[in-house]
């Protein structure tokens, strides 16, 4: 299991939980007071399985959301998920950051760190990073 976590701030945060749900298959939805759980399940031709990816909302306020974000499962030869799980969650990441462009809401936090230097970096400076790792590191 893999999971990432992102913090949103913005007027009417609870919006967010209805955007999401309209834009992924939700095979089911759990509504508390301030949780919200969202589950997904899809097929990855890559492990010849399904991954579950489950979407946690905790409202901290009317203005502020944490969401966790777990995808597991997708095992297939070997029993890895060659990457399958990362993947997913890259994937709803990227997705949540342009809602939040799109809705006037605003990504505060993501975790892991690698995440988000991938998401807010330009293609360009990743690939300079990259090299130079490889040719200036010091043994």
């Amino acid at each position: 299991m893999k999971n990432v976590s992102l913090v949103v701030k913005g007027n009417d945060i609870r919006k967010v939980v209805d955007i999401i749900s309209g834009q992924i298959d939700v095979v089911y939805k759990f509504e508390s007071n301030n949780v919200v759980i969202l589950m997904k399940e899809q097929a990855y031709f890559r492990v010849k399985s399904n991954l579950l990816s489950t979407y946690i909302f905790n409202f901290l306020g009317e203005d502020q959301v944490k969401i966790e974000i777990i995808t597991g499962g997708g095992k297939g030869e070997f029993e890895t998920d060659w990457g399958c799980e990362n993947s997913e969650n890259k994937k709803i990441t990227e997705s949540i950051v342009t809602i939040c462009k799109e809705n006037t809401l605003k990504v505060v936090d993501i975790c892991p760190e690698e995440l988000k230097e991938k998401l807010f970096k330009s293609s360009k400076d990743l690939i300079a990073d990259k090299l130079s790792k490889i040719f200036f590191t010091k043994e």
